[in-house]
């Protein structure tokens, strides 16, 4: 069995966790989610809490970068080797 894309695809899910983690002890996410409120027009007041929905577009952003780019490194191997 060949573990090398599983290994490789934790690797890279450990680092993109390591990082989620530094931006939410940041405060990077609800920044960033009250931007994208702005983007929609739904302004935050300050020191509140945007809406959750702003929260879930931020995340689902970051993790489609990390999870395509193991997804677009396969490569085709002929079976049985």
């Amino acid at each position: 069995m060949n573990s090398h894309p599983i290994r490789e695809s934790f690797q890279k899910g450990i680092v993109f966790a390591a990082i989620m983690v530094f931006m939410m002890l940041t405060g990077f996410h609800m920044i960033a989610a009250t931007m994208v409120s702005k983007i929609f027009g739904v302004y935050v007041l300050r020191g509140s809490i945007p809406e959750i929905r702003f929260m879930a577009y931020i995340h689902v952003l970051f993790g489609i970068g990390p999870g395509g780019q193991p997804a677009a490194k396969q490569e085709k191997h002929p079976p049985g080797l």
